[in-house]
């Protein structure tokens, strides 16, 4: 432990706290990840690439996700499924967004908006 580690009071040891998912705030927000894949995947396969294995796969994956969305709307669950969920998602396009592909970038940011929000535990949450 170095000299400022103790004056402000950290310490080696982790500090172990429990999320608890805010379960009036999280559906809501799941019910925006359903539409923003939703979009994403109807922006994909309005694409002429949807006949690459990859990227139907990659449609496939979105459409789990959102049916995994769906079903933690209706019930109880644990932070580690909400950060499980969110990890899952993968971007459609790594890096700038080609011509021709716009409307799947702009549905890609919005899918990523809402995947970031649903990552950061609020204060509420943290035990």
């Amino acid at each position: 432990m170095g000299f400022l580690d103790k004056i402000l009071g950290r310490t080696d040891e982790p500090v172990d706290r429990q999320i608890t998912p805010d379960l009036k705030l999280r559906p809501g927000q799941l019910l925006q990840l359903q539409g923003a894949l939703g979009e994403l995947v109807d922006a994909m396969r309005d694409h002429r690439a949807i006949s690459s294995p990859g990227w139907s796969e990659r449609v496939q994956e979105y459409v789990r996700a959102i049916q995994t969305a769906g079903d933690m709307r209706s019930r109880a669950f644990a932070w580690e499924e909400l950060v499980d969920l969110t990890f899952e998602i993968r971007p459609a396009i790594k890096g700038p967004v080609p011509e021709g592909m716009e409307a799947i970038g702009v549905a890609q940011d919005k899918v990523s908006r809402v995947v970031e929000a649903l990552r950061v535990p609020t204060d509420g949450e943290i035990g």
